[in-house]
Order: structure tokens, then C-alpha cells, then sequence
């Protein structure tokens, strides 16, 4: 990278290395574009692919700039490129970012949203919210998707569950809050199928995120889990990203197929947002696709493209996969789904996500209505 990096810059620059994989290059008498047109250069050469002991590893790069208004410190500057750097990572791998004064404020915002949820997890004030996977043909509940939810300080409602799951891996939290929504979940589960008998959710749904699926203890944490709430390895489902499962090793391999032996069912979260979803099912044997809602939002869309829609619904029925359409919030995106033989569905349209108590009133009052005649119903099964 250093290498590349020197090879990318003119002569009279100055490149260091700040520590660990932190690089920082010094451009004298450049204009804005100029340092921009630089900035991705070496943005494209740190991408391209390096051959590390026979295999091709490509490590993405982000890049801040920051430029000197002629009075700032040395420190300063460099406090400012760091600054820029957060909202570059935040924006996603590869991306450049230009700092701005109003960047402070975000930033320290953002530090103590951070703060604040280290301090939820040391006092254990993380939540898990249940989201209802429904069966398009009868209404039923038949599984439940679970989330941490977190309200912070002074906030009138929780965080969505995306922006609580990117503060965990932001903070390094990932792991303790992974670890805590898979056994809140599935003591919740053996409860409701103490308390409700046939009424209960034949499934729970945990995501899995890939800090979580590297652990050594994965498999033994699971188990521990499963017993913890009396539950057979077939009524938990652990998802998967699509990038997890593109970006997998040996061991994580392995580790998924411990887990496929214990009996864990396995889906893919999101399906379809990802740059290569054929790729990600040919990576590892999975029993679901939950199919991402946008979409099941181009179905109604006119200035989306629907064919998408449809091809991912056939895939998963070729393939004999289960298939959850997300994101599901009109009627008429729902009668589309049943239309399409598309077996569950979920999205605030038939239940959003609630607290578990939510969940066991909905679930005593038995089947949800779908507004869709008995003619109109979709077909399929509910493993």
C-alpha cells in the first residue's frame, strides 16, 4: 500500500504513515480539483487486487481531505483530515470525503451517541424488538424477526434498528450486543410456546452479523442459547449479508457448517442489495432468502424496474428456498406478492416491529388479516 501509494503522488509530495493502516499524504500548491483528482487516484490504486500467498485480497480504501486556510496548525489540519475521515468511513468503502466546519458538530454527535450506547450495554438497557413474519395464504404469525432496539438519552423514540446495528460496529459493541439479542431471543420464544401453545411462531430470525459469525465459541454460544430457551435447532434462524458471505474465510466457513450440523437453519438478509446475491447463494447452502424491500418497493414503483422482482421470486422457487419478502407497506404491494405465489411476508403493512408483549396480544388474537380474498391468496408453504 505504502508502495502504491509514493507511485501515485508527485515527486515533490509528502506521503507518511501515521500507524497502523492510517496514511496521510502532505499536497503542496494544488487547487480543490486538483487534490480531489489525486485523492482518487490513490483511492483507485489502493483497490486494486494484492496476491498475498497465491490468493488476490482487495483492500478498499477511504480518503479524507482537508485543506489549509493559511492559519491553521499543523495539529489542526490533521484534526480536521481526521474529522473528514469519519464521515469518508461512515459514506462506505472507497469513498472520499472534503472536510467542513459543520463536520465538528456531527462528529462530536455522533461520539456521544456512542458514549452513550457503551454505557446502555454496561447497564444492560439494550432491548430486542420482534417483527412478524406472516404467512400470505393463512395470516398467520409463523416466525418472528428480533433486532436490539435502543433508545438513547433524551430521544422521544428508539433508534431504527439499522442505525443501532452500524453504532454496534462502529463502537466494537457487535459481539456483546449480538451475543445478548440470540439468548433474550430465544428464552422469548420458549416462552411464548410455553404461554401460547399453537399460537406461537414456529421460528425466531437473529441476524448474525459478521463480527458475531468470527468467534471462536460461535457454535457453543448457540447451543447454549438453543437449551437456554428449550428450543429445538430448527426454530432459530441466523441471517447472514450478503457481503459476510462473499467475504468469507476457511474458518467462517467452517463455523456455518458447525452450525448447519447443530441444525440452525440459515438465511440471507437483504437479498438482492447486494453487487453479487448468485454468488453470495453459491458461497454456502442456505434455507432462506429474505428478499430486500426495495425490492418489493419496485413492484409498485413506476419509475422502478418490477422484472428484478419477479426473477428473485422465481430464483428462490427453483432453488426450493423459502423466501420473505421485506418490506412489505401497501396492500397493493401485498396482493402483488400473493399474486406471485410468494409464500411470508413482512413490513409494517401487517405488523411493525414491537416489545415482546406487543408480540403475545397480537399473537393470542390468532391469524392477522391480509385483506386478500381466499381467491387472491398466495400458495406455497411455511417450513
Amino acid at each position: 500500500m505504502s508502495r502504491r501509494i509514493r507511485q501515485t503522488l508527485r515527486a515533490g509530495d509528502t506521503p507518511a504513515r501515521l500507524g497502523g493502516d492510517e496514511f496521510a499524504m502532505l499536497l503542496d500548491d494544488l487547487n480543490d480539483a486538483d487534490a480531489a483528482a489525486t485523492a482518487r487516484r490513490v483511492c483507485d490504486a489502493l483497490g486494486e487486487p494484492v496476491t498475498v500467498e497465491g490468493r488476490e485480497i482487495v483492500a478498499l480504501g477511504s480518503i479524507s481531505l482537508a485543506v489549509w486556510n493559511g492559519h491553521a496548525s499543523p495539529a489542526d489540519l490533521l484534526r480536521d483530515a481526521d474529522t473528514a475521515m469519519y464521515a469518508a468511513k461512515r459514506s462506505g468503502k472507497g469513498t472520499i470525503a472534503t472536510f467542513r466546519p459543520e463536520m465538528h458538530s456531527s462528529v462530536v454527535e455522533r461520539l456521544e451517541l456512542e458514549t452513550a450506547l457503551r454505557r446502555a450495554v454496561r447497564g444492560d438497557e439494550i432491548a430486542v424488538t420482534y417483527q412478524p413474519v406472516v404467512a400470505v395464504q393463512t395470516g398467520r404469525v409463523v416466525a418472528v424477526e428480533a433486532a436490539a432496539s435502543w433508545r438513547p438519552p433524551g430521544a422521544e423514540r428508539p433508534l431504527p434498528a439499522r442505525t443501532v446495528a452500524v453504532l454496534a460496529e462502529e463502537t466494537g459493541l457487535v459481539v456483546q450486543i449480538g451475543r445478548a439479542v440470540l439468548e433474550v431471543a430465544c428464552r422469548q420464544l420458549g416462552q411464548w410456546r410455553d404461554q401460547l401453545g399453537q399460537h406461537a411462531p414456529v421460528m425466531v430470525a437473529v441476524p448474525l452479523p459478521a463480527g458475531q459469525l468470527r468467534q471462536p465459541d460461535l457454535a457453543e454460544h448457540v447451543a447454549g442459547a438453543l437449551a437456554a430457551g428449550g428450543l429445538h435447532p430448527r426454530q432459530l434462524e441466523l441471517g447472514l449479508s450478503e457481503e459476510t458471505l462473499l467475504q468469507q474465510d476457511r474458518e467462517t466457513r467452517e463455523r456455518l457448517a458447525v452450525l448447519r450440523g447443530l441444525g440452525v437453519q440459515l438465511a440471507i438478509d437483504a437479498f438482492g442489495s447486494g453487487q453479487s446475491s448468485l454468488a453470495s447463494l453459491r458461497r454456502v447452502r442456505v434455507d432462506t432468502v429474505k428478499g430486500d424491500g426495495s425490492a418489493v418497493a419496485a413492484l409498485t414503483d413506476p419509475d422502478q424496474e418490477p422484472a428484478m422482482t419477479h426473477a428473485m421470486i422465481r430464483l428462490a422457487q427453483a432453488l426450493d428456498l423459502q423466501l420473505v419478502a421485506q418490506g412489505v407497506e401497501t396492500g397493493e404491494q401485498l396482493r402483488l406478492l400473493a399474486a406471485l405465489r410468494c409464500p411470508l411476508v413482512q413490513g409494517g403493512r401487517l405488523a411493525p416491529a414491537m416489545p415482546a408483549e406487543a408480540v403475545a396480544g397480537l399473537l393470542a388474537a390468532g391469524p392477522l388479516d391480509t385483506g386478500l380474498s381466499a381467491s387472491g391468496r398466495a400458495g406455497g408453504r411455511a417450513r
